[in-house]
């Protein structure tokens, strides 16, 4: 249908309902949406239904279906659809229908309303009379009364505060249940009763009724009430005067909280205040507290002393900036500041203090963030430690002892004396001498932070020990670059208001003693570690080569005392046995003799180009015998053009005594496998085996056990572990590592890097 036919629809409707202005009028200014339907469609509306559905113009919503103005479901869960057209029949069944119901405006937001539904007949045609009266807002009102009800009645019932209320004479009129919370009555126990009669102690009635009445209302008032069974708790009441709609008193309405738990513990706390307190106060340090603008909340006696105050309230609320004089007060300003902002606290800081009539104080002050549980900081707690009788103590000492030092070696040594900003007033010759520069002159022309530091924090760590006048060891940049080693004594010369005047030092070139010291160190760490291969030295020899040494003299005895006793077999079985001990012997000397070479710096890395299948096939060729004994296949898995760079000699010691480990732990006809695998810059070379393999525990410390640690093979071969050591010290030789990846039961892998070289 056009526009056009809507327009026509809609004229003839209502000319042929109104035969009169007067009813089109009240059609258009009614105040409540007016809609007429044919069956379902929207036929004609007034202007209020064109505003309460959010359209544009009447045209919007001409032809619309009822269903396009509601949502898809009720609020109930009732279907929007089947509902409207069950109403619509019961109306043209000539029963007028009221109802509520949630409507849709064209926007999508819903609202409520009330609708009347009615059959009119127009030329013999049935029509919906329909009228909408939005009723959103007192919906929202009555709903929010209702809420407010359910709320007040669900906190009067399960609130933990005891409300109560009583008429004009005190009797209890009303009061929640929470009261069989603390007490042993019931609700319906106390009705009925005057309030008097749970007072302890009647007189607080008395008091309470007074301040009532003087004010109206009463606020935290503090009462010990009856709890039945000689029992009793405190609380804290609110309350106020109760009156009618005239303006008459009709009685009291209150609450009560429960304070009993708040009352002991803040008697408690009171204690432990007082006794706080005093061990604060009779303490012989500052203790202060501060809040997080720096300003004092406590301070003890000491402090308050310190400050020159005679009372602690002549200090709180006031910083450092307000307490003390500007630099030393700048300077604990600052301090607090940073704790409060970092949360890191200040610990023994020492600093020095002067007092307005010149005394001057060393103190050592600590100083700590004061948190809440949740982290946040919200102030700092200081202590402060006198110790200027241990300064002046020391001083006095270091002084005596640097007076007579500086008396017989005041020549050798460089004297100076030296700006603050870094500039020198005056040096010794041999303080020049010591810094390699020309003349005195030239000296004195030098940036002393510049010139002749390589961290300009020495000298502010130097100027620290000035200020305690202790030694000072750091190095120096001499006119040449070259770095030599200081040992400084330093004092600071101030005026009478404690502002340094000039540094004033004896400087010695310590260099030589410096570098010997490292010599010293260095020759004790080679001398440790010479002992260390001696012991494992003899450790083997005591061990490990005594005993095939006595099986040969065992074996040679037995030949020489019945060589005409025994058969051929006999004597080629004692012969051959001996050829095994010395051959084995031969191998452990022969890898003692290399692991004692290189242990003395005596075997060099000779690095090369090479190809690694030569080295392992050579190695396999090797032990292919040792191998076959025990039916063990060994498989050279290496590229023949692979080239790698390393020490081919060091790589054949290193695959030879992984292979022939993994031969003496695999069982008869396992397999052995030599691999390499490439990576991004190295090599990585694999011996693999299916024998016994072993626990992670005891692969941590395989390279590390020493000496006599090696477990029996298979065949009951027996070793010293040295083969091992050998393996890695020849590794880390050529900038490798070795690893192994084993599971008992599974057998291991060996496997070592080496990185790329050209």
């Amino acid at each position: 249908m056009t526009d056009t036919d809507i327009d026509k629809t809609s004229n003839w409707f209502g000319d042929s309902i109104n035969s009169s202005e007067l009813y089109r009028l009240l059609f258009e200014s009614a105040n409540d949406a007016i809609i007429f339907m044919d069956d379902n469609r929207i036929v004609d509306c007034n202007a209020l239904s064109v505003k309460m559905f959010m359209a544009a113009s009447k045209n919007d919503l001409l032809n619309l279906s009822f269903t396009k103005l509601s949502p898809v479901k009720q609020p109930d869960g009732v279907d929007s659809k089947i509902c409207g057209l069950n109403y619509r029949r019961e109306a043209m069944a000539g029963h007028p229908q009221r109802f509520y119901w949630k409507h849709q405006r064209l926007d999508g937001s819903l609202f409520d309303a009330e609708v009347t539904l009615n059959k009119i007949i127009i030329n013999g045609k049935a029509f919906l009379h329909s009228i909408i009266h939005d009723v959103s807002a007192y919906m929202k009102i009555d709903k929010a009364l209702q809420n407010s009800e359910k709320v007040y009645r669900s906190i009067f019932n399960n609130v933990q505060d005891i409300f109560y209320q009583t008429d004009v004479n005190g009797i209890i009129t009303l009061i929640s249940p929470s009261i069989s919370y603390y007490t042993h009555y019931q609700p319906q126990d106390l009705i009925g009763l005057s309030v008097k009669e749970l007072y302890n102690n009647p007189a607080d009635r008395d008091k309470f009724w007074e301040i009532l009445r003087q004010k109206g209302q009463i606020d935290d008032y503090e009462v010990e009430l009856r709890a039945g069974q000689e029992k009793t708790f405190f609380v804290s009441v609110n309350a106020h005067l109760r009156y009618d709609e005239h303006g008459g008193y009709i009685g009291i309405e209150g609450s009560l909280h429960d304070i009993t738990e708040r009352k002991s513990a803040l008697d408690n706390v009171t204690r432990q205040q007082i006794m706080l307190r005093t061990l604060i106060d009779n303490l012989p340090v500052m203790i202060y507290v501060k809040d997080s603008k720096g300003r004092k909340i406590i301070a003890n006696k000491a402090e308050v002393a310190f400050l020159e105050k005679t009372r602690e309230e002549d200090v709180i609320g006031k910083t450092d900036l307000d307490l003390m004089m500007s630099s030393a007060g700048q300077e604990g300003y600052n301090q607090d500041m940073e704790v409060i902002r970092t949360g890191v606290s200040l610990i023994d800081h020492e600093t020095i203090y002067r007092h307005t009539n010149g005394q001057v104080q060393w103190l050592r002050v600590t100083k700590v963030p004061l948190q809440e549980p949740g982290g946040n900081v919200v102030g700092i707690v200081g202590i402060g430690h006198d110790i200027t009788h241990d300064v002046e103590s020391g001083k006095a000492l270091r002084a005596s002892e640097e007076k007579y030092r500086t008396l017989f070696a005041s020549i050798p040594d460089g004297v100076y004396r030296s700006s603050p900003e870094g500039r020198f007033f005056d040096a010794n010759p041999a303080l020049v001498d010591i810094l390699g520069y020309a003349n005195l002159e030239e000296l004195m022309a030098v940036d002393i932070n510049k010139d002749l530091y390589f961290d300009i924090h020495d000298r502010d760590r130097a100027i620290l020990l000035e200020m305690k006048e202790e030694l000072a060891i750091y190095p120096l940049k001499r006119k040449d670059g070259e770095k030599i080693w200081v040992e400084d004594h330093g004092w600071l010369t101030t005026d009478g208001d404690g502002n340094v005047l000039f540094h004033e030092g004896v400087l010695r070139d310590v260099t030589e003693r410096y570098n010997f010291q490292l010599q010293l160190e260095q020759f004790a760490s080679d001398l440790k570690v010479a002992n260390e291969t001696k012991d494992k030295l003899f450790s083997i020899i005591a061990h490990d080569l005594l005993s095939p040494f006595n099986a040969m003299l065992g074996f040679t005895e037995l030949l020489n005392n019945n060589i005409e006793d025994l058969t051929p077999e006999d004597s080629r079985e004692l012969i051959n046995r001996l050829h095994v001990t010395a051959k084995n012997t031969y191998t452990l000397l022969e890898k003692l003799l290399t692991w004692s070479r290189s242990q003395r710096g005596k075997i060099e890395v000779q690095k090369d180009m090479f190809r690694l299948y030569s080295v392992t096939e050579e190695v396999r060729k090797s032990l292919f015998e040792v191998a076959a004994g025990k039916e063990i296949t060994i498989q050279n898995n290496i590229d023949q053009q692979l080239e790698v760079y390393g020490d081919p000699s060091m790589i054949n010691v290193i695959i030879y005594n992984l292979v022939a480990n993994a031969i003496k732990f695999s069982y008869k006809g396992g397999v052995v496998s030599i691999s390499v695998l490439r990576t991004e810059n190295e090599f990585r070379i694999s011996v693999a085996d299916n024998g016994v393999g072993m626990t992670s525990e005891k692969a941590k410390v395989l390279f590390a056990s020493g000496f006599g640690q090696s477990t029996l093979g298979t065949a009951n071969e027996k070793g010293t572990g040295l083969g091992l050591i050998i393996c890695k010290e020849f590794i880390e030789k050529q900038d490798g590592k070795i690893w192994i990846d084993s599971k008992p039961g599974h057998g291991s892998v060996f496997s070592f890097s080496l990185p790329f070289g050209l």
